[in-house]
């Protein structure tokens, strides 16, 4: 081609110039000064720990530790809040977010091309020409003080957040499932207990009716054998609103109505052996909270992706170098662009800007982005500690759980046994039917007690499982592989004088 002379001897001059700068020698951001001493404040052991942890958290238990209840109708509703759950969409989104834009950021970094095409008419005077123009065009910003690398490292850490986003959504939707489905399984459990005492004690408003009627016994034993029997039956009442309000929670977060969730919730099973759970469980030592808890993984790639955003504002202080360069056809008649009549125009360059003087604007942008960093630390401080109390909680009720259900359990059985020997002695008119509603009264509360509180052991684990950040695995958060920062890029090192 007879103008490559031209075009090479420009080409080969810029590439000079570029290999032989005084371009300062930029050195890629550390990373380490950005969490520095965030783990200062985890303990050695829990406290509340009894037996104190020796041994690691079991990661395989509390991955899918809903299934440690056996109880496939649990399993089931977690499953549907997993794929239909609106947070959990929302999450992921927010995650699919956070990789385009660190695609689109890490872009920055490489040539940019397009083909612009023109075509103009203009008059001077009496005279009219046409010119017609097509080619190639590029651009290419050197990152020789790694300041998009910066960047792309800061939409790392914010990938990295989101991810863990999910995952702490994942955590909280199915430890949020499962205590309302105890709930629900309480709530019935209770109900039973009312229907069962009311059953009794209408069997005792009869017999006092009966000994009434035949002058044994007077109208206030009545009046009082109706009162407990009507009592009871109100209390019935609440219940079954209270079992209907639970079950519209699962609908909601399993992302369904009420009327979607109706006949779908069968018989529950057996309650589970919550005592044994609680005794196998590993819950490790507070270490592994920094490595299982995804809400404290997010914190500190907030930390990290504010440090490089201070880092990146530092360096937008230096000047930017950017290549430019177009190769083109022109020419005054469209169809010389394809006949050969048209010109060759080639163009190279180098862009520099250098902000010289800002009027302190470069200064009191890295001082807020410093308190920004300053206020994620602050951040995962909080959440670290906020963290520690949710295990020392969820042990000590978990533990304390265990004797509360069963001295209530020895004490429930104790009240049927004064129940049964308290209506032969009534039925034999050796007591009055004062004392045996009052006996028939402790049964139905210390029952509903017992239940009460096996609902509160069953919660307190799943709070434990949680609290263990338990309810994901690395799989579920998965995202694509990035893209090689733009630093990885030959020139780009040849420009930073790099071996």
């Amino acid at each position: 081609m007879p103008h490559a002379p031209v075009a090479r001897p420009i080409l080969w001059s810029l590439v000079a110039a570029l290999l032989t700068g005084h371009a300062p020698t930029q050195a890629a951001p550390d990373p380490a000064p950005a969490t520095e001493g965030l783990d200062a404040g985890v303990p050695a052991r829990w406290q509340e720990a009894s037996p104190p942890a020796r041994q690691p958290a079991d990661d395989a238990t509390l991955v899918h530790w809903w299934q440690q209840f056996q109880d496939p109708q649990l399993s089931a509703l977690i499953q549907a809040a997993l794929d239909r759950n609106p947070d959990l969409r929302s999450a992921r989104a927010t995650l699919a977010q956070a990789e385009a834009s660190r695609a689109v950021i890490a872009a920055g970094g490489q040539p940019q091309l397009s083909t612009p095409a023109s075509a103009s008419r203009n008059r001077v005077d009496s005279s009219n020409s046409k010119l017609y123009k097509v080619g190639v065009s590029a651009s290419w910003e050197l990152d020789w003080n790694h300041a998009i690398d910066t960047s792309v490292r800061a939409a790392d850490a914010t990938l990295r957040s989101a991810a863990q986003d999910l995952a702490t959504a994942r955590m909280v939707i199915t430890s949020d499932v499962a205590v309302a489905y105890f709930q629900w399984r309480g709530a019935q459990w209770r109900q039973r207990v009312a229907r069962a005492n009311l059953a009794s004690l209408e069997e005792t408003q009869q017999l006092v009716a009966w000994k009434t009627q035949a002058g044994l016994l007077s109208q206030l034993d009545q009046d009082q054998a109706r009162q407990s029997a009507e009592q009871t039956r109100a209390s019935l009442v609440a219940l079954g609103t209270e079992v209907a309000q639970d079950e519209h929670q699962l609908a909601l977060l399993t992302g369904r109505t009420p009327a979607e969730l109706t006949g779908q919730l069968g018989e529950p099973p057996h309650w589970p052996g919550t005592d044994e759970l609680i005794a196998r469980l590993q819950v490790g030592v507070p270490a592994d909270l920094l490595r299982r808890r995804p809400d404290l993984r997010s914190a500190e790639a907030k930390v990290q992706a504010q440090w490089y955003s201070m880092v990146k504002t530092r360096q937008d202080g230096d000047a930017t170098f950017a290549l430019t360069g177009s190769l083109g056809l022109q020419a005054t008649a469209l169809k010389a662009l394809t006949s050969g009549g048209a010109a060759l125009v080639t163009a190279l360059g180098l862009n520099i800007d250098w902000p010289i003087w800002e009027g302190g604007k470069r200064q009191a942008l890295i001082a807020e982005q410093k308190a920004a960093w300053d206020i994620s630390r602050a951040s995962y401080e909080s959440a670290l500690l906020g963290a520690v109390q949710d295990v020392e909680d969820a042990l000590v009720a978990t533990r304390d759980s265990v004797d509360r259900c069963q001295a209530l359990q020895a004490a429930t059985d104790a009240a049927q046994r004064v129940v049964d020997t308290q209506r032969q002695r009534h039925e034999a008119g050796l007591i009055d039917t004062a004392t045996l509603l009052d006996s028939q009264r402790t049964l139905l509360s210390l029952q509903t007690s017992l239940a009460t509180a096996r609902t509160d052991q069953a919660q307190a684990l799943v709070r434990l499982y949680k609290s263990l950040g338990g309810g994901w695995s690395q799989d579920d958060i998965a995202v694509a592989t990035p893209a090689p920062p733009p630093s990885d890029n030959p020139l780009s090192a040849l420009f930073r004088n790099e071996p």
